[in-house]
């Protein structure tokens, strides 16, 4: 049978990358990231009319922007700045940048792996994978994701560790500083998500590890294991008792989703995700 033409999506091309993006209700706009590979510089921060889908601004960054994360209250957009170790701050009233936030610096990636007491054929492998792409010196950690938790006024970054342990920045937004990096996060973190009523920030990593962070006691509660996470939604869920929260994480080897009861525990799997 001959499918008929869907009628009911509007499509707009405005830039040769469009990355992540974020709905605004104080400026009823939506600000997408628009990292460009060719030349950096020419990256932006577009704001878009979501009625007529068309580009109001284009908001230049000196650098590529990823992962955005939106503070309404204040009018702030945060993006993760992935390949420089730092978070761009845009103002998106007057739709221009007016802050950096550097989260690390830069390091020899030889010196590094050995103060990690990474030696031998470890450290060797790992430096020929480095050499391949052209790589000596860097930053420690990658920057995608990032959660903004308006009650704390902190922005949470996993920063996914190339050859050692990931870790989770924590920003002081009213600062516009670090405030902490939260170690022992495994191998590869990726997954963020923000339960403000509950008072959780879930964080996944390849490993097959969920953890929880309080996000006003910054300590590290809880964690369970499953089969490597990639990312995750949190919904929550009421019992006839009281309320319960179920985390469901899509699994990017197999495609299924395993959900957690309260007390981070698996306690069903679905079969085969369609995403």
């Amino acid at each position: 049978m001959k499918q008929e033409p869907l009628t009911d999506i509007q499509r707009i091309y405005p830039a040769k990358t469009l990355v992540e993006l974020v709905y605004s209700a104080s400026q009823q706009a939506l600000f997408v990231s628009s990292p460009d590979w060719e030349d950096e510089g020419q990256s932006r921060v577009l704001r878009i009319n979501p009625q007529t889908l068309a580009v109001e601004e284009e908001i230049s960054l000196q650098v590529k922007g990823f992962g955005v994360a939106l503070d309404d209250h204040r009018g702030h957009l945060y993006l993760s700045q992935g390949f420089n170790g730092t978070v761009a701050v845009v103002d998106i009233a007057a739709n221009r940048p007016i802050a950096t936030i550097a989260l690390m610096q830069e390091i020899a990636f030889k010196q590094l792996y050995q103060r990690e007491g990474i030696v031998g054929e470890r450290q060797a492998f790992l430096l020929r994978e480095l050499e391949r792409f052209g790589v000596s010196e860097g930053f420690p950690w990658k920057l995608r994701e990032l959660v903004f938790d308006p009650r704390s006024e902190r922005l949470f970054l996993p920063g996914l560790g190339l050859g050692i342990d990931s870790v989770l920045f924590v920003v002081d937004t009213r600062k516009r500083q670090l405030e902490k990096i939260i170690h022992g996060f495994g191998y590869n973190v990726v997954g963020i998500t923000l339960d403000e009523a509950g008072r959780r920030v879930f964080v996944s990593n390849m490993q097959g590890q969920l953890f929880v962070v309080d996000p006003d006691s910054l300590a590290v509660v809880s964690n369970g294991r499953s089969k490597s996470i990639s990312c995750l939604i949190w919904s929550m869920t009421h019992s006839k008792t009281g309320s319960s929260v179920s985390i469901r994480a899509l699994t990017a080897v197999i495609g299924v989703t395993i959900i957690w009861n309260v007390n981070m525990l698996p306690v069903a799997r679905a079969i085969r995700s369609s995403l």
